[in-house]
């Protein structure tokens, strides 16, 4: 059996059906799973759950998930709010799907154990803290960390105090570094969130501790799966890339980023 990780998908459901068929999935053999946000920006979000669902592509719980979930929760209350919603789009794509579809993006789980050595989240994890105690919005968030000193006096890796702009970006504070690059946990990650021109790999070449997988489909990247083979002795898992050129792009400008002195 193969593992077939893939990055966020966020409505292009022609990619991944073009990914699945690229890696030669097999349904019922392979274990094949979207590392979140598998809706907003894109053309289809509704397909991208139905071909999920129909093929058996498993996924986990993104922030753009999680936020649909949540305010059509507040939709259901209060029907003619919009609140959380950019759009008429976003708000009826809620409605257009099957209760089976709402309740299967409803129930994704926020990570997944994909081998003796590996796990999938969405966004990352902070350092110093086992995987099942990991705060939800680390999983569903996090891009950078930074040192913060406790009520007890003690210094640990926290969550960065980011800053949303105004022309569509957003600020971390100064010294603030990618989570991935001080992260000591026990298993290797695969996550997505972080849109990128190119895969990104942390660790050693043979064998990265992170391999970050949202190659910017939505905007006319990539869509990318890593595949990971049967573990060797050590629990390690040899892996392969694979990926299909994007033919849609959003017509929303790709987040910048920038600096602020705490």
């Amino acid at each position: 059996m193969r593992t077939i990780a893939i990055g966020d998908v966020h409505g292009c459901s022609d990619e991944l059906r073009a990914l699945l068929d690229l890696v030669e999935y097999r349904q019922g053999v392979d274990d094949a799973l979207v590392v979140g946000d598998l809706v907003d920006r894109g053309p289809d979000s509704v397909g991208v759950i139905a071909l999920c669902m129909e093929r058996g592509v498993r996924a986990i719980m993104g922030n753009h998930d999680e936020k649909h979930v949540r305010h059509a929760r507040n939709l259901a209350r209060h029907p003619d709010s919009r609140v959380g919603f950019s759009g008429e789009e976003e708000k009826g794509m809620w409605s257009h799907m099957t209760d089976v579809q709402r309740d299967w993006l409803s129930s994704l789980p926020d990570h997944a154990v994909l081998g003796p050595r590996l796990v999938a989240v969405h966004a990352g994890m902070l350092p110093g803290i086992p995987l099942e105690r990991q705060p939800q919005r680390a999983l569903h968030r996090l891009r950078y960390v930074e040192r913060r000193t406790r009520k007890d006096g003690t210094e640990a890796w926290e969550m960065a105090r980011m800053r949303i702009t105004d022309d569509n970006g957003f600020l971390r504070p100064r010294g603030s570094v990618p989570w991935t690059e001080v992260y000591d946990g026990a298993k290797d990650v695969v996550y997505g969130h972080w849109a990128r021109d190119e895969v990104e790999l942390t660790g050693w070449s043979e064998w990265p501790r992170c391999y970050g997988i949202d190659t910017s489909a939505c905007f006319g990247g990539r869509l990318t799966a890593v595949v990971f083979s049967e573990p060797g002795n050590d629990g390690r898992q040899p892996w392969e890339l694979a990926s299909v050129k994007s033919g849609f792009s959003d017509h929303r400008d790709r987040f910048h980023e920038g600096e602020y002195d705490p």
